[in-house]
């Protein structure tokens, strides 16, 4: 659902800088390819911490899914920085006589600000996955790309005649919605019923067995008991 809307995102919002002009797509899909190397390595692992939420959540170690879950914000927050930071020699080494340099290097700061917000939402976003809460990863996913981001680069495009950092600029104003609305969820997350749920998706209980709160692995233990 996520990858859908932010297909979708980026259709339009390619559309919108074709719209501008020739120089402002081509900024527009190299400040996508750079986007991408500067938040693979955090989505990466808040992806990877999200699968790890769910072992413990499996076996039914609610404090360490809750500890990985601290753990992966944190972690997450100081690499996506490190992440940032590398994004400043790119300034060094753009020149500012080629015009598509100039434009580039005028959007570079806007991802830099707004990268470690975006990387605590991803692991907000995985850790609700890992709750069974998607529904509620979905809908931050599209209010952020169907009330902020598209409708304000549409704005900033056909009535103010910005340039491509007014795009960027609600590139960014979206993703950053999206990430307070999925941290918010997160704090509020009952980590009691996502358990259980997490644990009738992996087949660890059934349905019945949720229903009083007992686990297959109570059951074991009865039985080597008696």
């Amino acid at each position: 659902i996520r990858l859908t809307s932010f297909l979708f995102q980026w259709l339009v919002l390619t559309a919108l800088a074709a719209y501008q002009g020739p120089a402002e797509a081509t900024v527009l899909i190299l400040l996508s390819m750079i986007w991408e190397i500067i938040d693979v390595a955090p989505s990466s692992y808040a992806e990877a911490a999200g699968y790890r939420v769910i072992h413990h959540l499996s076996k039914g170690q609610m404090a360490m899914a809750q500890a990985v879950a601290s753990k992966t914000l944190a972690v997450g927050f100081v690499w996506s920085c490190v992440c940032s930071i590398l994004v400043v020699p790119l300034i060094f080494i753009l020149s500012p006589e080629n015009i598509l340099e100039v434009m580039l290097l005028g959007t570079l700061p806007y991802i830099a600000l707004v990268q470690p917000m975006i990387t605590i939402g991803v692991g907000a976003e995985n850790v609700l996955h890992a709750l069974c809460m998607e529904r509620f990863s979905a809908r931050a996913n599209y209010f952020s790309t169907f009330l902020m981001t598209i409708p304000f680069g549409t704005l900033m495009t056909l009535y103010f005649n910005y340039n491509i950092e007014g795009l960027t600029a609600a590139m960014c104003l979206g993703s950053t919605l999206s990430s307070v609305l999925n941290l918010s969820t997160y704090y509020r997350a009952d980590w009691e019923r996502g358990m259980i749920k997490c644990q009738e998706v992996n087949g660890v209980i059934t349905n019945e067995d949720a229903s009083v709160g007992e686990t297959i692995y109570e059951e074991d233990v009865t039985n080597e008991i008696a």
